[in-house]
Formats: C-alpha cells, structure tokens, sequence
C-alpha cells in the first residue's frame, strides 16, 4: 500500500520538475496520479444522490455536472493541495471522468 503513495510522490515531483510549475502537468503520463484522479472523481461520482425525498415522496435525480474542480490532499489534516484537477462529464450519462491534466500546487 505504501509502494504507490512513494509512487505518487515521485510521480509528482517529476512532473513538477518537467513544467517548472508553469502549467498544467499531463497527468495520463504518470500511471500513480493518474489513478489518483480517477479514485478522486469516483469518490465524487458515488456522492451523488440518485434520488430525494420530498414531503413524503421519493423522486429519481440525475446530475450533469459539466465540470468540476477538484483539490486533492495528501492527507485530513493537510492545509495545502497537492494536486488540483479538472473533471468533466461523458456524453453518455454524466458520470465522472478524470481530466487529461492536473495543476501541482506548491
């Protein structure tokens, strides 16, 4: 389990090290982020409710959301991201998908 937190690390300082910190990093070329993004946005596909209760009655809910903005911490208690990603929907149905690309914050 550890093996792939070091790999992140690694994966992100490298990526870090290639852009100078001047862009957006190509995530989908380091296999540990981009499977950090990938459990992100799964994480936020499973959070959404598919359906509510109204005065009694249960109604069916779906949400598109087009795009979403996600910061990843290294840990609880940590004060700044790691890595900060944008997500957006498929065509098919509005389930989540990883971006191409993530922003590595200092």
């Amino acid at each position: 389990m550890i093996a792939i937190h070091d790999q992140i690390a690694a994966d992100l300082a490298t990526a870090k090290a290639q852009t100078l910190h001047a862009g957006p990093i190509p995530c989908n070329e380091f296999d540990a982020l981009q499977g950090l993004m990938e459990s992100a946005s799964a994480a936020l596909d499973a959070s959404l409710p598919a359906s509510f209760e109204h005065h009694g009655r249960t109604y069916r809910l779906m949400v598109d959301i087009q795009r979403a903005r996600l910061a990843i911490f290294e840990s609880m208690t940590a004060e700044k991201s790691m890595l900060i990603t944008l997500v957006t929907t498929d065509e098919r149905g509005g389930n989540l998908h990883g971006g191409r690309n993530g922003q590595a914050t200092n």
